[in-house]
């Protein structure tokens, strides 16, 4: 891997690279250095902002509350001591955007500094950012990629997945058993048959509940296994995810199993009850994008709440990506919108360039590229049934695997490899069913080991899921035993 790019990849993941190196890319002007006092001031900033919005968000709930007529003049001057605090807070924080303005920070977020051994902080500028997606995105980028752990994926992924065969005793399992045991395999060897023995103990434990518990609740399960504590018990584990739950529910979000969803993979990931607040601003931005997808739109939110940017950047990003898809997509629905949320994971795209020097608003989408980069690996993808009168989930997929660096020919051989690796270990004739090949889900989640961490799809498990035709099965459940009127896969 050549140097320059090495250092630039690894402050894009946020990572400390070489300081000479750093001091080379920022001489280039590649990479922008801003000392250590500096950077708290930006910090400091957002923290400010942060106390503000909730303050005001508190005393809004409190203006707008019916309450007994004993109780107006507690109220009014708790308002007021709010009042108070968020002037005392607006007048340091105009105090600090005109100290940033004087250093060429104002438009800046902590979030996209790394820290730097010497305590200094250092970011991508625009030319880095080209430079470095030039590269990830070619076949310069293919020497790096190594199929070589997919097999041993492959093999761990089919033994968690005879292991919850052989305890459910299922004779048609649905598609979204297979993508649970992909990403069980994130637990580490040594805790892999613990994550899997919760995650069977959280889905009987739901199944007690109701005995014809849909079969995506495995799904959630999953997460909440692998964010579980060494010889935590899984009542446990589900008593947090429910107070995620809750805590989700007092911000306003419609009562519904996908908050759960949400909640699970925040928990995965190690957000608090406390982190909630950027879930809820970034899904107020996604539904004034006219996201009209219902309690779904959590799922996705809880997932672009722990990308990089403000919560108003990251829904103008999903915003502008859809727009780019509906350019070339005809009746761009769903699938999409999906699609374009996955895109809008990665703040990594390149600058707007002018296509035609002498209109001055001829500007190309900064997210062309990508758009079309993922429309191309959706072809790669194996086609739904025609008679499905439903969104076409390859798009869905092919922005998953988008993401990954490489040509795209390279990453469509190795999401390929994949699949045929879990078929040869399965041992099993696998019939196409409902959304095209039932593995598809599964392989998703695992090809990323070709990239050796330097690329990831882990964040779009529910996406993976929903590509390999899982949704056809909401209405059954894991323990139906009579075969579907449709292909599914047979056991000898």
């Amino acid at each position: 891997m050549p140097e320059a790019e090495q250092a630039l990849l690894d402050l894009h993941l946020r990572n400390t690279p070489a300081a000479a190196s750093v001091e080379a890319l920022a001489r280039d002007g590649l990479v922008r250095i801003i000392a250590g006092d500096e950077w708290r001031d930006l910090e400091r900033h957002r923290r400010l902002r942060e106390q503000t919005t909730a303050l005001q968000h508190e005393a809004f709930e409190l203006r707008t509350t019916v309450m007994a007529p004993w109780r107006w003049r507690w109220r009014a001057r708790r308002v007021d001591a709010m009042d108070e605090a968020v002037d005392q807070l607006g007048g340091e924080s105009r105090f600090l955007r005109a100290r940033l303005h004087e250093l060429g920070l104002a438009r800046e977020t902590p979030e996209e500094y790394a820290p730097l051994a010497d305590g200094r902080y250092a970011a991508l500028t625009d030319g880095g950012v080209d430079r470095l997606y030039a590269w990830m995105y070619s076949e310069a980028f293919d020497p790096l990629i190594d199929a070589g752990p997919l097999r041993a994926a492959a093999e761990a992924c089919m033994v968690i997945y005879a292991r919850m065969l052989e305890h459910w005793r299922v004779a048609y399992p649905p598609p979204v058993l297979a993508t649970t045991a992909a990403m069980l395999c994130e637990a580490p060897p040594d805790r892999r048959d613990g994550a899997v023995d919760t995650c069977i103990a959280i889905f009987d434990r739901w199944r007690r509940g109701r005995r014809t518990r849909s079969a995506d609740r495995i799904l959630v399960a999953a997460p909440i296994a692998l964010a579980c504590a060494a010889h935590e018990d899984p009542e446990q584990a589900v008593a947090r995810a429910e107070e995620m739950e809750q805590a989700l529910y007092e911000l306003d979000f419609p009562r519904d199993r996908e908050i759960l969803w949400g909640a699970a993979m925040l928990l995965l990931h190690g957000f608090g009850p406390a982190k909630v607040a950027r879930v809820r601003e970034v899904w107020k931005r996604l539904i004034a994008a006219d996201w009209a997808m219902g309690a779904s739109t959590c799922r996705h939110a809880a997932r672009l709440a722990q990308a990089q940017g403000t919560p108003g950047g990251i829904g103008a990003r999903v915003e502008r990506i859809y727009n780019e898809f509906a350019r070339h997509v005809h009746d761009a629905g769903p699938a999409c919108a999906v699609a374009a949320s996955v895109l809008g994971q990665s703040d990594l795209h390149p600058t707007v360039r002018n296509t035609d020097a002498r209109v001055p608003l001829a500007m190309e989408s900064v997210y062309a590229h990508m758009v079309a980069r993922a429309l191309a690996l959706a072809g790669s993808m194996p086609e739904p049934d025609a008679e499905m009168l439903r969104p076409d989930h390859s798009i869905v997929a092919g922005a998953v695997v988008a993401r990954l660096p490489g040509s795209v020919a390279r990453v469509a051989a190795v999401v390929e490899q994949t699949r045929r690796l879990l078929r040869e270990v399965a041992g099993l004739p696998v019939a196409r069913g409902p959304g095209g090949d039932p593995l598809t889900g599964a392989a998703l989640l695992l090809c990323d080991r070709a990239w050796h961490g330097l690329g990831s799809t882990r964040l779009f498990a529910f996406e993976a899921c929903a590509a390999s035709g899982n949704q056809a099965w909401d209405e059954s459940t894991i323990f139906r035993l009579a075969a579907p009127p449709w292909p599914v896969w047979r056991f000898r």
